[in-house]
């Protein structure tokens, strides 16, 4: 039942983080290959957890890099996001820094270029901008939960502004995502 379902979910997680980590270490991480292990990684969590994922205006999605703003149900939000995205578009997180405090998995995160944001400290939540700024520059896209964290009931929380704010002084537009279920 559900423990199989987190044991596997586990072991996928790790199946992409320890390769990452290694990577690093010795000098051949690469941006593509996170970009393939993700993927891989989203739509194996997808598959095994039976979700239907139903995907529309994907047409619509810029060739440019830009800042992606999406509510915040639950940790699923990340593989849904991941595997609804079209191959070959590098995204990465602006996320809490507790979770690169994560054995294994936050240096993972780190190597892979996710962006660690101080929630409770603006000027190091500023810092945290100006990398993805930086990102954003490079060709990567910015994905962000304006909520600030997960909504409990469905419902919206108050939008904290920093995504806002990186897309008005990058000049990028915001691409708005909505997940349902």
């Amino acid at each position: 039942g559900s423990l199989l379902l987190t044991l596997r979910s586990f072991y996928h997680t790790l199946r992409i983080s320890v390769p990452t980590v290694l990577d690093a270490l010795v000098g051949r991480g690469s941006a593509l290959r996170c970009d393939h292990r993700l993927r891989d990684w989203s739509e194996t969590l997808v598959r095994i957890t039976c979700t239907d994922l139903e995907v529309s205006g994907i047409e619509n999605l810029p060739s440019q890099a830009c800042v992606v703003m999406s509510n915040h149900q639950s940790l699923s939000d990340i593989p849904l996001l991941y595997a609804a995205l079209p191959a070959g578009l590098r995204l990465r997180m602006v996320t809490k820094e507790e979770l690169f405090r994560v054995p294994i998995w936050g240096r993972a995160m780190r190597d892979a270029g996710f962006i660690p944001i101080n929630r409770g400290d603006r000027s190091r939540a500023i810092e945290s901008l100006e990398i993805a700024k930086g990102a954003m520059a490079a060709g990567t896209f910015i994905w962000l939960a304006p909520e600030g964290t997960r909504s409990l009931d469905g419902r919206l929380l108050p939008l904290k502004k920093g995504g806002f704010v990186l897309a008005r002084d990058t000049g990028r537009p915001i691409v708005p995502v909505i997940i349902d279920g």
